[in-house]
């Protein structure tokens, strides 16, 4: 096995690693929508329900719940950004750039030019797909701690509310 074989291995089995990371982050993401979703349906159940009619919320639970409600929002938000295309960036190759290996002296080369060519090809697109999955994986976060967030309120929320 020639180098530019192992290279080429290598190149190919990157991009495929960060592919699969970039789609695991994008599920992740899915995850954090449905799960804010539910939380805030669950808790404008609870508030609806199981807090007596003639309870009058005070300032500070008012201010709790609201927080909470942010804090799913911009979760929710975060989620769905993370699910965003990365626009120029993932259309990371212009195809136009492989036209001239399709002429005459490209096209009759020996094999380990068309293998470089084309792992030139995937290590920009390895390249440009890795900086989008670091960018979705930032948004994530930014989407858990929302969600964290908005939990954290929400419980201090409901305290208030059983201790009063």
């Amino acid at each position: 096995m020639a180098a530019g074989e192992v290279i080429s291995d290598f190149i190919e089995q990157e991009l495929k690693v960060t592919r699969e990371r970039r789609t695991s982050i994008e599920a992740r993401g899915v995850t954090v929508i449905t799960t804010s979703g539910v939380i805030v349906t669950l808790q404008m159940a609870f508030f609806s329900t199981m807090v007596p009619k003639k309870y009058v919320a005070s300032t500070d639970v008012r201010t709790f719940v609201a927080l909470s409600l942010v804090g799913f929002l911009a979760a929710a938000a975060m989620g769905i950004l993370v699910n965003l295309p990365g626009h120029k960036l993932e259309t990371a190759i212009d195809l136009n750039t492989l036209t001239p290996h399709l002429a005459d002296p490209h096209w009759s080369a020996d094999v380990d030019h068309a293998r470089r060519a084309v792992a030139a090809a995937q290590l920009q697109v390895g390249i440009k797909t890795f900086k989008v999955t670091n960018s979705k994986g930032k948004r994530l976060l930014v989407a858990f701690l929302a969600e964290l967030f908005g939990m954290a309120m929400l419980s201090v929320a409901v305290l208030l509310v059983i201790t009063t």
